[in-house]
């Protein structure tokens, strides 16, 4: 991360505490409001088995997140038509499946060797274990990326962006999406807002900081909303809602309709938790 104390964004040394808890402190940066945390890590040491197991890759999840897949994928067809595809923070490869599965020519990268390893020996797809920077992939390789949850670990946000940048088309569409620090749920629950996660999350994006990041690094926001590209049960802890069985009832009597009216009320009921957006490679 930035052992430096200038902003991991625009590069400022002016900044002033944000917020502060058992063992962590985060800055906002005083010329541009990116808030940080200021802190060293080792991405390849983080996130191992443990990591993954302790959920990730339940049975549920899998299903959770390879509908969130589908969701992304069909955006992402609304700006270009599918080709060639990275997913950046491939994890365990379960977008990458869902990809490959609607025809996709879908690649992963990934920093846990446990999980690049369970996505090309157990289900047998395309996964660089490194950060993307170090798969070294040809300029304009790939027509469509995804960063799903994983702008937030980055050590180096400006460089990892302008890297994708290289390695996609003109043109080229990518889906993100980050927890928003702007949320509600963020501004009420303080130092154990559940998105905080300290020395896993170093970063944390406002809509101003995102897009200005994105713009940066030349790419153009074509669709944002700061509704719920997932309903997690974190999130929904948060916001107050049920978890658990009362979750699973919840969300099997309450949000039932067309998939739209589902997004929008789910967005509503956590207050724009996730920032979800597409954009295109100027």
């Amino acid at each position: 991360m930035n052992d430096s104390g200038r902003c991991p964004l625009c590069g400022s040394a002016g900044r002033e505490e944000h917020l502060s808890g058992p063992g962590f402190v985060l800055y906002r940066c005083a010329a541009c409001g990116m808030v940080y945390q200021d802190a060293l890590y080792s991405a390849g040491g983080t996130y191992e088995e443990g990591y993954f197991q302790a959920g990730y890759m339940a049975a549920e999840n899998e299903e959770r997140l390879g509908k969130n897949a589908r969701e992304i994928l069909e955006a992402l067809a609304r700006h270009v038509d599918k080709g060639r595809l990275l997913d950046i923070g491939a994890g365990p490869g379960y977008y990458v499946k869902a990809a490959a599965g609607r025809g996709w020519d879908a690649h992963g990268v990934e920093v846990s060797r446990y999980a690049a390893k369970h996505a090309r020996e157990a289900l047998g797809l395309d996964v660089f274990c490194g950060t993307l920077e170090e798969a070294q992939y040809p300029d304009g390789w790939f027509d469509a990326a995804m960063m799903v949850h994983v702008v937030e670990h980055l050590p180096d946000p400006v460089g990892t962006m302008k890297e994708l940048n290289r390695v996609m088309r003109k043109g080229g569409a990518l889906h993100l999406s980050t927890p928003n620090i702007t949320s509600r749920n963020a501004r009420r629950d303080g130092a154990s807002w559940w998105a905080l996660k300290p020395g896993e999350h170093l970063l944390f994006f406002s809509p101003d900081t995102i897009k200005r990041l994105l713009s940066m690094t030349g790419f153009e926001v074509v669709e944002f909303d700061t509704s719920a590209t997932v309903i997690s049960t974190e999130s929904l802890r948060g916001a107050g809602l049920p978890a658990g069985e009362g979750l699973r009832t919840f969300v099997n009597s309450y949000l039932k309709g067309p998939k739209e009216f589902v997004r929008r009320a789910a967005g509503r009921l956590i207050q724009g938790e996730s920032i979800n957006l597409i954009a295109v490679k100027k």
